[in-house]
């Protein structure tokens, strides 16, 4: 298994470097709203967009994984709550049982 991940990876490398020397061109980014002008390569444009992206999708997972986890604590609470009012009422019967 890591030799397959060790292969994807080597292949996720060699097809950046090729992507980078493919796109060397200079491209010019204009922020409408502001007064820059950023001139860049367009590999670069294009894998910081990428890169901002996987950024933002596992923040995204992160926040519904700890709410996720949040969610799970409260009912495992209430399920020890209940559990432990189910004890107290098994005790309460035998005890009402012996008188």
């Amino acid at each position: 298994m890591n030799i397959i991940r060790l292969l994807l990876f080597l292949l996720l490398i060699i097809f950046t470097i090729v992507f980078s020397v493919s796109n060397r061109k200079l491209v010019s980014v204009d922020l409408y709203p502001f007064p820059f002008v950023l001139d860049m390569s367009l590999y670069l444009i294009i894998l910081l967009s990428i890169a901002v992206g996987v950024f933002l999708c596992g923040l995204s997972g992160l926040v519904v994984a700890l709410d996720e986890r949040r969610d799970d604590y409260l009912k495992n609470k209430r399920i020890k709550a209940l559990e432990d009012e189910i004890e107290a009422i098994k005790v309460d019967q035998k005890v009402k049982a012996l008188l």
